[in-house]
This record gives structure tokens, sequence and C-alpha cells, in this order.
């Protein structure tokens, strides 16, 4: 599928909150984890996901086309929803601990 600029900043961008609002409340959650002594879950993945997007959206802001941001993202989102099914499944297994 190709995007239009619009398109791929609006899907970038999406996808770089979600990854800040994920993190914040990973952060939360380890801190509580770290209390009770649970396992937690490295945030680094999702960290080294959201700063890709982000340099890919600064690159489109300057100028970059599509083609030459999408391999980066693909490999972004790609580890993105990986980390996103880690995480469910994760904070899952806490839930249920508590």
């Amino acid at each position: 599928m190709d995007y239009t600029r619009e398109q791929a900043i609006e899907v970038i961008t999406a996808a770089h909150s979600s990854c800040g609002e994920i993190l914040r409340t990973l952060n939360e959650v380890n801190k509580d984890c770290d209390l009770v002594g649970a396992a937690m879950l490295d945030p680094e993945p999702l960290r080294s996901s959201s700063m890709s997007l982000g340099r890919s959206l600064a690159s489109l802001e300057d100028g970059a086309s599509v083609d030459d941001i999408s391999e980066d993202v693909a490999k972004a989102l790609f580890s993105y929803n990986l980390f996103v099914m880690e995480f469910l499944q994760w904070k899952a297994q806490v839930d249920e601990d508590e």
C-alpha cells in the first residue's frame, strides 16, 4: 500500500504517541513490580522503536519522501507490534498476580 506524506505522518504520529503512553504505563507498573519483587519488563525495545519513529517523522517533516523512510518505519512498527503483544501478556500476568 502506498501512503501519501500526510497519511504516513498520521500513522507514524499515532504509533509514536502510543509508544509514549505504553512507556508511561510500563514505568508505573515496573515501579510497583520492583516494590513487590515481581518480574519487570525491559522497556528498551519500545524506546528504540519510539526513537526510530521520531527520527522518521522528523525526516518526513524535513522533506524526505515516504519511500526514503519506509524501511525504517516498517522495522520500527514490527518491533513495536511485537513489544505490544509481549506487554499485554506481561500486564495480564502482573494483574493476575496482584
